[in-house]
């Protein structure tokens, strides 16, 4: 949860590249530690790739973006809200 925080605070303060490490860094332990289909890898996801649209890099932002509705479907349907 630090390192997702530290990339959402890079992020903020408009260190992109920084933000994009930390993400890296929070999504590779969130995956190993709570497996890849947990909400709070799809959160890292959702952020990462927001940042990579800004950041105009729309085909690795798709590819978080899309991992993240996957995760997000799952585990609340289609139809939610968060999806």
């Amino acid at each position: 949860d630090t390192l997702h925080c530290m990339g959402f605070s890079m992020d903020n303060v408009g260190k992109s590249e920084e933000a994009i490490e930390y993400y890296d860094r929070a999504l590779e332990i969130r995956i190993e530690c709570l497996g890849q289909d947990d909400l709070r890898v799809a959160e890292t996801l959702h952020n990462k790739g927001a940042l990579l649209c800004e950041a105009d890099r729309a085909d690795e932002a798709m590819e978080c973006l899309e991992e993240a509705l996957r995760i997000r479907e799952l585990h609340h349907g289609e139809e939610h809200e968060s999806c």
